[in-house]
């Protein structure tokens, strides 16, 4: 029995942790080591951000299932998290004025760029249409009960599409078809080590392209299906920290290179306990920073959800009016 948070397995909260790891040490190596070398290819962003989507593909498959509302009503209010997200983003780069963005911009630009869930202001957000819309056809699939063959071509023509990471998320929605089968061959450890060898290889070896990210996304599946049903990870202590800081994972995607700047300007004396200091010190303060901009985003969301929420209370009781 895998360990719960709040109706979440843990598993999920410990590869979120996982990918945004990769996410943040590639991010900080490229400034010290040559692009494509093997400490990068070791702590590959790419991969990071391929397990990223199968979570978060697993997860809307999953609200799908268990709520009732309708898909625009999910759809707008995914929709506004990421508006919230980006926009609180967006203020602190002009606000901030890194890279000149005070200057060479108005306000007005950075709530229209918000709203588009553009990325002409702060480049990192490059995934969050993907995102949403992966999200919203995962919960689609979940809310229909879409079937394994459909989720497998749909998986197939958004590769081909170059929607790598909208067919990362379905591939969540294959994963969880699985999970529900219950197939045991993948609580074999064997299994379990094979699939995680299979993936730090395939890491290393795969340069970048579009076929890259979508076997990354093969792989990532397979190796969330390998270890969640494995269930060795039910056996450690059930922390509170864990599900929060995996709670907290995308405001560390968010907030993680501004602080790298920061980080890389700090002197130390010795150019080996350089990096060691620099990247320590860069994930105790994208822990910080990433508990208030939570706190930040969670404070705007609320409101926003909740005139959503009436919103389509007043749509379904005018329909319920005029059936009856």
């Amino acid at each position: 029995m895998q360990v719960k948070n709040g109706g979440r397995e843990r598993v999920f909260d410990y590869f979120k942790l996982y990918s945004i790891l990769l996410v943040i040490s590639s991010h900080f190596l490229v400034n010290y080591v040559k692009y494509e070398s093997i400490p990068l290819r070791i702590a590959n962003g790419k991969y990071g951000v391929q397990i990223f989507a199968v979570i978060l593909g697993i997860l809307a498959y999953r609200s799908g299932r268990k709520r009732k509302e309708d898909v625009l009503h999910y759809a707008l209010r995914r929709y506004a998290y990421f508006v919230i997200c980006e926009l609180v983003i967006n203020s602190i780069y002009y606000f901030l004025n890194i890279n000149g963005c005070h200057e060479n911009m108005s306000f007005g630009f950075v709530i229209g760029e918000s709203l588009i869930l553009g990325d002409d202001i702060f480049l990192t957000v490059w995934f969050f249409r993907d995102f949403l819309a992966g999200s919203i056809i995962s919960f689609i699939a979940g809310r229909y009960g879409m079937k394994r063959r459909d989720l497998i071509a749909l998986v197939i023509s958004l590769g081909i599409m170059d929607k790598v990471h909208v067919s990362a998320c379905v591939m969540g929605c294959l994963a969880q078809t699985i999970f529900d089968d219950d197939v045991k061959l993948f609580r074999k450890w064997w299994v379990t080590a094979g699939m995680i060898l299979i993936s730090f290889c395939v890491k290393i070896i795969l340069s970048k392209s579009s076929l890259t990210y979508f076997i990354f996304g093969i792989t990532s599946m397979l190796t969330v299906i390998a270890v969640k049903e494995n269930g060795f990870l039910s056996h450690i202590p059930d922390k509170f920290f864990v599900g929060r800081l995996g709670e907290m994972t995308m405001s560390m995607m968010l907030i993680h290179p501004c602080l790298i700047d920061v980080v890389n300007r700090l002197s130390f004396t010795d150019g080996r306990v350089t990096i060691i200091c620099r990247y320590l010190l860069l994930l105790a303060l994208t822990t910080a920073a990433s508990l208030l901009l939570d706190i930040v985003i969670r404070y705007l969301s609320k409101p926003m959800n909740k005139i959503i929420d009436i919103l389509f209370e007043k749509m379904d009781r005018s329909v319920s009016q005029k059936e009856g």
